[in-house]
């Protein structure tokens, strides 16, 4: 499942691979790109060995970088801008299940900055949902603290 910080996370709803596995080959691989292409939300998430064993589904593009001149945090980044702007909506295909094809997502042409600006737009990202996260924990707290304050009037 991809949360709102565009990371991945497993939980007990999926089952593990246990054992020898027939086709590793299907086996993510760490630092592998998930990129969600069928549905109405096609963002982008970064594997992570440490989740253990996982075999993307068929609703997702797994895409693994042989280039090193692109993060695949830029990348991911690029990928969920381009979602938040609206922009990947022009590539989507069908009505019932929309889907993106690995055809149109190819054609995409991505703006490849040198490494270090890259990393810059990453850390970027990553305080920026940093402080998404702690602006909606103190909201959160504000609104319990409204609501005992007005429990308390209330029983006066």
């Amino acid at each position: 499942m991809v949360n709102n910080n565009f990371e991945l996370s497993l939980s007990n709803q999926f089952p593990m691979i246990t054992g020898a596995m027939k086709y590793e080959k299907h086996l993510l691989r760490d630092s592998d790109i998930l990129f969600m292409a069928k549905g109405e939300r096609n963002v982008a998430a970064l594997y992570k060995a440490s989740l253990g064993d996982s075999v993307a589904s068929s609703n997702f593009f797994v895409i693994r970088l042989r280039d090193k001149k692109i993060l695949a945090e830029y990348l991911i980044w690029v990928f969920n801008a381009l979602y938040n702007s609206g922009k990947m909506k022009s590539l989507k295909k069908g009505t019932h299940i929309p889907s993106i094809s690995k055809k149109s997502l190819e054609m995409l042409e991505i703006p490849v900055p040198s490494i270090e600006i890259q990393k810059k737009i990453v850390q970027l990202q990553e305080l920026w949902n940093r402080e998404k996260l702690l602006t909606q924990e103190l909201m959160n707290k504000k609104d319990q603290l409204y609501q005992r304050y007005v429990m308390e009037i209330a029983n006066k």
